[in-house]
Parts: C-alpha cells; structure tokens; sequence
C-alpha cells in the first residue's frame, strides 16, 4: 500500500516535470500559420476540402476565434458524408456562402444513397452534373435492380436496400473546376 501511494504520488509528479515542455504549446505557431497559409491560397468565396483533423481543426481555429478568411468555406470530406454536416454546409456562415447542392435532403439523408454501386454499363463520360439528375431520378433504370434484372439475377437473393441503390453507370466520371 505504501509503495501503491508513493507511485500514485511519484508518477504524475514524474511526468510532469519531464514532459512539461513537450506539450506547452506557447510559441509555437506552425498549426495557425499553415491554417492561413492553407486559407490564403484560396481565391476569394473559395471553397477548401480538408481530409481530417490536422489541417480542419486549424483552419476552424483560424476562422472562428481570428474571424480569418470567413469567406473561404472549409469542407471537411470525412464529415461530408453524414447527412447534418452537408445539411450545415448547405447554409451561409459568416461571409462564405452555402455549397452549391443540387441534391434536396431526402435524397443524402441517413439510410439514403449510402453507398452508390458503379456498374459500368456504359464507356462515356458523365459530368458531375449528369451523375447528381441520374442519382436524383425516380426512373426505376436508375437503380441497381433495373442492372441485376438486366443480366438476369435472381433478385430474391438480393437484400432491399441494394435493390433500391443508385448506381454510377460508368468509370468516367468529370468534375469541371
């Protein structure tokens, strides 16, 4: 019990003092630089993809405590996938406005289009726009099913949700910039 105590004590006291100085972060300004460097490469209503932590929180930081470059509208791709963020990017903030999106809430939201089968069925090229009216669409020739029953699967082996699928019906696909 007394060696117990005197660990409990002699550890954290331990690590402090030997670690302090690698986790103080007065000074050190490598995070906010490459977050304005990151920003300003941006041209003006700019929107700037962000993959992760890293860089997002930076370039959050920036913006929301500085008010840096609020017009740039910083789009984090790991986050672009849940139906409340693209919900969030679809609305003005600050000076940047909304996400160009074609695509109404019913048609991203949870347990819609989750996932998108590409079954290339044809050697053109779709631009993005073309993809988003096909995705959109009512036609039954738009969803996986209308494919499988094209090369004749027994659908009954087929769960619902695949049935109901949207699917990308090329390798090609264009996003003009």
């Amino acid at each position: 019990p007394a060696m117990t105590l005197l660990c409990l004590v002699l550890v954290p006291v331990n690590l402090a003092a030997n670690n302090w100085d690698d986790h103080d972060r007065s000074d050190k300004y490598t995070a906010r630089a490459m977050a304005k460097m990151y920003l300003d490469s941006c041209a003006e209503d700019g929107i700037l993809f962000t993959i992760g932590d890293n860089d997002t929180f930076a370039l959050w930081y920036a913006q929301e405590i500085e008010g840096y470059r609020t017009d740039v509208r910083v789009v984090n791709t790991s986050l672009f996938q849940t139906d409340w963020y693209i919900d969030q990017m679809k609305r003005q903030a600050y000076e940047s406005e909304p996400i160009p999106s074609q695509l109404t809430h019913d048609l991203y939201k949870y347990g819609t289009n989750d996932y998108i089968v590409i079954e290339p069925v044809i050697k053109d090229t779709l631009n993005v726009k073309q993809f988003l009216d096909f995705i959109a669409s009512n036609n039954p020739k738009t969803k996986y099913k209308y494919i499988l029953q094209q090369k004749g699967v027994d659908i009954s082996q087929v769960r619902n949700q695949d049935l109901a699928a949207s699917y990308l019906p090329t390798d090609n696909l264009r996003i003009p910039v």
